[in-house]
């Protein structure tokens, strides 16, 4: 049986992975929008987007209080920012 905030955390968890696909699946359809050149600034500005989060990750404070509102420790949100690249549908 699952306690009230666990349910709560499994329905976030489950919402958040519903907006995750939704969105590459806005990114694989937009990005056959776009000619090769776009297609290409588009993916050096994600790189560049995920190197300064590794960067801040690396940086950010591990405070009982930032964890309290959701922003996991450097460490756990490692594994997270790596996977910024589209997942094969």
């Amino acid at each position: 049986m699952r306690l009230p905030g666990e349910l709560r955390r499994a329905r976030l968890c489950a919402l958040a992975r519903r907006h995750a696909e939704l969105a590459w699946r806005l990114d694989t359809w937009l990005s056959g929008q776009l000619d090769e050149a776009a297609r290409a600034e588009v993916a050096a500005a994600r790189q560049a987007a995920v190197g300064a989060l590794a960067a801040a990750l690396a940086t950010a404070p591990g405070h009982a209080e930032v964890i309290a509102l959701g922003v996991p420790e450097s460490r756990a949100a490692a594994p997270l920012y790596a996977g910024l690249e589209p997942q094969p549908a």
